[in-house]
């Protein structure tokens, strides 16, 4: 009788671990919100820095010939240019936290029928905290935050030279400029997404060893 009752109890515990409802589903592991604010956050700076400077050089003498032929372009700042920079910002931030939070939810479901020993094999990204537990790492610094940066910026370059078009206004391409724009992106890209993956990960770690 008691053999029979530890049978049906280890193996109704099986059965439960492997038809987890996706209603529960979400408990189960950490969805972050990282890349979200952090692009939020870098919205509201850029914005800031943006208005800052065409503020500065606007209202300061006007000697230095070349620092306003340089910065004359920032009082052209239109409510479209700045809704642009929001969308964009939000949306790779969206982006990032979907890829990071499904690779999350399948190590969580992983779990349920794979030891901790074949997970970590498996899986580079997928590590131990200082108490066992395991986690999922991002690393937005070093692949899908370079990519995305870069994204924004062709987007955002195609439809500056769209408009012009369209405006039949004259169109300049300076190699020098593009080369100087593409690394620029890839290095705003890599420290955007560093500081995702530091507070993402931060609160993954103690997520996992809260729920153990």
């Amino acid at each position: 009788m008691i053999s029979a009752l530890n049978f049906q109890n280890k193996y109704s515990d099986i059965s439960f671990k492997n038809h987890i409802s996706a209603d529960k589903s979400n408990e189960k592991f950490y969805k972050t919100h990282a890349g979200l604010k952090t692009a939020a956050g870098y919205s509201v700076v850029g914005i800031g820095v943006l208005y800052g400077i065409d503020k500065f050089f606007n209202s300061a003498n006007d000697k230095a010939s070349s620092l306003s032929k340089f910065t004359s372009r920032m009082s052209k700042i239109s409510p479209f240019l700045i809704g642009r920079f929001v969308v964009t910002s939000l949306t790779c931030g969206a982006i990032a936290d979907a890829l990071i939070n499904k690779k999350r939810e399948k190590l969580a479901s992983d779990m349920q029928v794979k030891d901790k020993e074949t997970l970590l094999k498996e899986n580079k990204n997928i590590k131990k905290t200082k108490k066992g537990n395991l986690y999922y790492k991002s690393n937005v610094t070093d692949n899908i935050g370079p990519l995305m940066a870069l994204g924004v910026y062709v987007l955002n370059s195609a439809i500056n030279l769209t408009v012009k078009a369209v405006k039949k206004q004259k169109v300049r391409v300076d190699g020098w400029d593009i080369v100087d724009g593409i690394m620029t992106a890839i290095a705003g890209g890599c420290v955007l997404g560093w500081i995702t993956d530091k507070f993402s990960n931060k609160a993954a770690k103690a997520f996992a060893d809260k729920q153990q």
